[in-house]
């Protein structure tokens, strides 16, 4: 009986014992699952900060490139835009030299003509001048406009030589140029009469209506007044000044 008794107080032993071998069992096999549980969440989370920073980098490189392209589209545009400028100076510098080469030939041309200096023209009364029947004569010709100032100034030392020299083969002539009024003979005509110019009187807008160059082309005329003397032969004496002083003082030791 005591046998019996001490068997089941074995027994009894053994089954608690055995639970408390497996609750300890299963609180370590619960911690190992809860490790690798946390472990599993660790590696996740890295992995989660791993791929956001592997993106944050693919952003930022992305951007960089972006940034990069962009820098290199605007130098290309700069570049363009200086080898733009660099073709728009060449053909300026192309221009101004070619505008300078075109006036020089004129210039050139003009005085080539002006050396021989034969004056065309129509008169105020719609007559064709004829220069060579001033031959023999001082000829002071001044090109001229109504509209210049410097010009008006000019006709009291004018009528002042013509009134001294007319009687000493001493001539004068002005040719009226640049005159865009609706009527530019009818304006000469008043401005004639009005200021009582008695020499020989040309109009450029005549002579062009009647088929001649411009007078002002023909002998370079860049500015008014501009005055020419001329000797007996037709020789210039006095060429392309602004100034009547020197004609003054020219015509003064040659005249008697």
């Amino acid at each position: 009986m005591a046998h019996v008794m001490m068997t089941k107080e074995n027994l009894i032993v053994v089954t608690v014992v055995g639970l408390f071998v497996l609750l300890i069992v299963g609180g370590f096999a619960g911690l190992i699952v809860s490790g690798q549980q946390a472990q599993a969440t660790y590696q996740a989370e890295q992995e989660r900060v791993a791929a956001e920073r592997r993106e944050q980098e693919e952003r930022e490189r992305l951007a960089t490139e972006q940034r990069e392209q962009e820098r290199q589209r605007q130098r290309e545009h700069q570049e363009r835009q200086r080898l733009a400028a660099e073709q728009r100076e060449r053909e300026e510098q192309e221009r101004r030299e070619e505008e300078e080469r075109q006036r020089q030939e004129q210039i050139r041309q003009a005085e080539r003509r002006a050396s021989e200096f034969n004056l065309y023209g129509r008169t105020l009364n719609n007559e064709n001048f004829d220069w060579n029947s001033l031959r023999g004569k001082y000829v002071l010709v001044k090109f001229t406009a109504t509209w210049c100032p410097p010009c008006q100034r000019a006709i009291p030392g004018m009528l002042e030589l013509y009134e001294k020299y007319r009687d000493k083969e001493f001539e004068i002539v002005s040719v009226f140029i640049r005159q865009d009024e609706r009527d530019p003979v009818a304006t000469v005509r008043n401005f004639v009469r009005e200021r009582g110019l008695p020499w020989i009187i040309l109009s450029e807008a005549l002579t062009a209506r009647a088929g001649q160059p411009l007078q002002r082309e023909t002998f370079g005329i860049q500015g008014v007044p501009t005055f020419f003397l001329l000797d007996k032969e037709g020789e210039i004496l006095v060429d392309r000044t602004h100034s009547l002083s020197s004609i003054t003082t020219r015509v003064g030791r040659i005249v008697w």
